[in-house]
């Protein structure tokens, strides 16, 4: 007789020997339904088999089954379950995603965390946590785009949750959160610590809701301070006007261009027997 192969996902009436066969052949709008316990021997790609050209939104129901890797895991440069762009995974079904090894749930697409447990055992790095929401560099026609999206509404986070992306935080128990950039709203659920690795960012309350605000710091200038162009907060000093005469009809003003005629007004009524530089205060 011929080996039985067990089926450990399926799609609809349609069943999968391997989880990676059932999300390469899932279109928009599945659920992939595990049918017992999987361990990976390698990183499930979400993302590969249409090079994310193709947009889809995709469930994965636990459905109490856990998803882990195996002793023979191929070690790489991914996470054990990476969702790329264009793709959006929704986890339910209240089991288990676990990993020894790097990140567990890397996000670089978009990640609905409702019902589910992921568990990062020994994350080398804070930004390979249990849960990693990733901001896209470049590359792919989307340079400079914050790509990586999350909603935690439910669920239970252990090894951390990283993002220097977009998150909102609805619901859920987390142990810890660590925000390096980005957006990230919290709304709800339990988190038992909250660190940022940005410099001058600050959690933001009001009317209940929690968010973390990152400076966006405009150069001091002549008149004002460094400012934030988002908030209007200021940090130091205005640099102020630097004068040097150049020579005996010549006032060398050390000064933005922006500025340049309003200091000069200032300086002296009656310009006309003088004649203005700008020079930078390097100079």
């Amino acid at each position: 007789e011929g080996t039985k192969l067990t089926a450990v996902a399926a799609i609809g009436e349609k069943k999968f020997e391997t989880l990676q066969d059932a999300f390469d052949a899932a279109v928009d709008g599945d659920t992939i339904t595990l049918m017992a316990d999987v361990e990976l021997s390698k990183y499930l790609d979400i993302y590969t088999a249409n090079d994310g050209e193709v947009a889809r939104v995709l469930t994965l129901d636990l459905a109490g089954y856990t998803i882990s890797d195996a002793a023979d895991y191929k070690a790489s440069d991914y996470p054990l379950v990476f969702v790329g762009l264009n793709q959006t995974l929704k986890i339910i079904g209240g089991g288990t995603i676990s990993s020894s090894y790097r990140a567990t749930v890397g996000v670089y697409g978009t990640l609905n965390l409702v019902n589910a447990t992921i568990i990062a055992e020994n994350a080398p790095a804070a930004d390979e946590a249990a849960v990693s929401i990733w901001y896209w560099g470049g590359g792919n026609g989307y340079d400079g785009i914050a790509t990586g999206n999350a909603v935690i509404s439910g669920g239970t986070v252990i090894g951390g949750v990283f993002t220097d992306s977009v998150m909102s935080i609805t619901g859920g128990t987390i142990d810890a959160l660590v925000i390096d950039g980005g957006e990230t709203t919290i709304t709800g659920g339990t988190i038992a610590d909250i660190t940022t690795n940005v410099e001058d960012a600050k959690i933001v309350e009001a009317d209940g809701v929690y968010s973390v605000h990152v400076h966006a710091w405009a150069d001091a200038t002549c008149t004002a301070p460094k400012t934030c162009k988002v908030c209007g907060a200021t940090s130091g000093s205005k640099l102020g006007h630097k004068y040097t005469n150049a020579c005996d009809t010549t006032l060398v003003i050390s000064c933005f261009a922006s500025v340049f005629l309003e200091v000069s007004r200032m300086v002296c009524k009656d310009t006309s027997a003088l004649r203005w530089e700008e020079k930078s205060i390097s100079e």
